[in-house]
């Protein structure tokens, strides 16, 4: 890391006047190890991206997201397939690509760590998606769902995140009990038995990591950013009661079975609607953001991003 750009996004979390502090505070603990650092402000949703693009082309070799899942998704946006490496100061609200990094949550211990951090070679994931007319992709770090999860991040976008996960808590009820599980097609390889398979779900989770933090913690505990697939998890039923009492599950670690949530290990996955389509909108998102709806393809982009982690990343992560 010998030239790095700092993009921040002011809106992301809570506490937005404390957030430029921090940027600045950190910025002078690379400073002052000799990197020669500098910060930004995001433009926009969508734009950071554009912003990781032109800094690469300027000659930083180190592109540093400030912010939470959502800004590290813009930013990646511009940095899949380039030599740049990716790091992460956590200024989000769920900061879960950080935790399976093994990054202290607080913003200026994670600057001291990724002072000392490994280069690392990772694939991606790869969402294509229909957003109104037209065809679009995404690349994405965490994860890419289809389903209830991705009406949550619709819902969210259209309205107020500055809750923090009290937006999250509230819209995820609201939705749990008012709003339908309609279901769509789903294809897939599985990598475990080598079968092409087809399955009509509600929900599709695509994972790239295992730790979601406090609230669903490891609904995909074999996930990993080494890994060169991503960990499915499957949901086959329409029952909201079914769907809370596996979520309430997960969140305290009980040992209930659900025959209806499926964990699978696959690289790519096809979703489309039913013959008869759903009454309401299926939508996708990914790392958190919504991105639009049916048809919709996801891949994986091997070998596709340098991301900065801490030394001791495994012994963080335990």
């Amino acid at each position: 890391m010998r030239r790095a750009l700092l993009i921040y996004n002011r809106a992301s979390g809570r506490n937005r006047a404390r957030r430029v502090t921090l940027v600045e505070n950190v910025l002078s603990i690379l400073q002052a190890a000799g990197v020669e650092a500098s910060a930004v402000e995001s433009q926009g949703p969508g734009r950071a991206g554009e912003q990781a693009r032109g800094a690469i082309a300027t000659g930083f070799d180190t592109l540093i997201a400030c912010g939470g899942d959502g800004t590290i998704h813009d930013v990646l946006q511009g940095m899949a397939n380039t030599q740049a490496a990716l790091g992460v100061i956590p200024l989000g609200t769920g900061n879960v690509l950080a935790r399976n990094l093994g990054l202290p949550l607080s913003p200026l211990s994670a600057a001291n760590t990724l002072l000392t951090a490994e280069p690392r070679r990772i694939a991606l994931g790869k969402i294509e998606y229909q957003r109104k007319e037209d065809s679009s992709f995404s690349y994405f770090a965490v994860a890419a769902g289809v389903g209830m999860d991705a009406l949550l991040m619709y819902k969210l976008a259209a309205g107020n995140k500055q809750l923090g996960m009290l937006a999250y808590y509230a819209m995820g009820i609201r939705l749990g009990l008012l709003h339908a599980l309609p279901w769509f097609e789903m294809e897939f390889t599985d990598r475990s038995s080598g079968k092409k398979r087809r399955e009509s779900v509600a929900q599709v989770l695509a994972s790239r990591v295992s730790n979601y933090g406090e609230v669903i913690r490891r609904v995909t505990p074999d996930a990993n950013l080494h890994r060169e697939d991503f960990q499915l998890l499957l949901f086959k039923s329409r029952s909201r009661l079914r769907l809370w009492r596996y979520l309430f599950s997960t969140y305290t670690r009980r040992a209930w079975k659900f025959p209806e949530v499926e964990l699978a290990h696959a690289t790519e996955v096809f979703c489309k609607p039913m013959a008869t389509p759903a009454a309401h909108k299926i939508y996708a998102e990914a790392d958190g953001e919504a991105l639009g709806g049916l048809p919709v393809r996801i891949t994986m982009a091997p070998n596709a991003l340098t991301v900065l982690f801490p030394r001791d990343a495994e012994k963080r992560r335990q």
